[in-house]
């Protein structure tokens, strides 16, 4: 996919079959030093959460993201190369602790761009990554999961995978202590 510098954009990828991706809680925190170690390097990322069968990412691409590389004959960038990697890795790691073989994650990533910051639909996508846990059932308030960077926004833990000060300035984000009292917490 072409990447724009300076686009934000959504990815989300799920299980094969929408399979179970993390088995266990080590699985989460694996995949995100993996995503530290492959993705980081590449873009601002602005949110994240991981689901047990998928994930999502808000990120915002650099010039580096965008950078053209050669994969074989294949024409890719940075940060679709580096997602792919991560993805392998992942599943490389998944499968050799399962005695499993075979593709864990779909076979293509989806990247969104998402087009401007002015129509809300950053924002928009910014509290759906981050609701998700609490509309999938899998806890009462969303900001209680921990594989996402909500609670990262809300200071309640300190995530140094998100870049919040590029998120606040691209997104209309209130503050830690505007969205702590959206959240009714004290």
């Amino acid at each position: 996919m072409h990447i724009e510098a300076f686009g934000i954009y959504h990815v989300y990828n799920q299980g094969n079959r929408k399979q179970t991706l993390f088995f266990e809680p080590y699985h989460y925190q694996r995949f995100i030093e993996l995503t530290r170690y492959y993705v980081y390097p590449k873009c601002d990322i602005l949110a994240y959460c991981l689901m047990p069968n998928h994930f999502h990412f808000m990120v915002s691409a650099t010039e580096i993201s965008a950078t053209s590389r050669m994969i074989g004959k294949v024409e890719s960038n940075e940060l679709s190369n580096a997602f792919r990697v991560l993805l392998s890795r992942y599943c490389q790691e998944i499968n050799r602790s399962r005695n499993e073989t075979g593709s864990l994650f779909r076979q293509k990533t989806k990247m969104k761009l998402l087009l401007n910051t002015n129509d809300g639909y950053a924002n928009s996508c910014f509290s759906y990554i981050h609701f998700n846990p609490e509309k999938a059932g899998l806890v009462d308030e969303s900001f209680k999961w921990k594989y996402s960077s909500l609670a990262g926004y809300l200071g309640m833990k300190k995530d140094t995978l998100i870049n919040k000060k590029v998120a606040e300035y691209l997104l209309d984000l209130p503050n830690a202590t505007e969205m702590r009292k959206q959240f009714e917490i004290v």
